[in-house]
């Protein structure tokens, strides 16, 4: 078994689940997404008294995403495409990326 791995054991044998330093970073990205999305609050929902993790499934989408991006405006991309599907309107790209720069500067420092 290989070090910082976390496996799951059945009867038939362990499989690896995954490296601790993966989970990790993925906690942490998702810690930063919903730190500068609920900010943001672009629907005015946390603002209205809605709870925390209203936007949680928008974050979650958010953080599988941003892993594969190169940039800050790949960034805004993905959250524009995901919150203008969730919210059914046109989310202005230039918001998008005042929210993507934040993450994306929160992740690579």
């Amino acid at each position: 078994m290989e070090k910082g791995a976390i496996y799951t054991h059945f009867p038939q044998g362990c499989v690896l689940i995954a490296y601790k330093e993966e989970i990790n970073m993925e906690r942490s990205a998702n810690n930063v997404v919903t730190k500068h999305v609920n900010n943001w609050d672009p629907e005015l929902l946390l603002e209205m008294g809605a709870p925390d993790d209203e936007y949680e499934f928008e974050i979650e989408r958010i953080t599988k995403e941003i892993s594969r991006c190169q940039d800050e405006i790949e960034v805004a991309e993905v959250i524009k495409d995901i919150f203008d599907d969730s919210f059914g309107r046109d989310f202005p790209l230039e918001e998008c990326l005042e929210i993507a720069k934040k993450i994306w500067v929160n992740l690579h420092n």
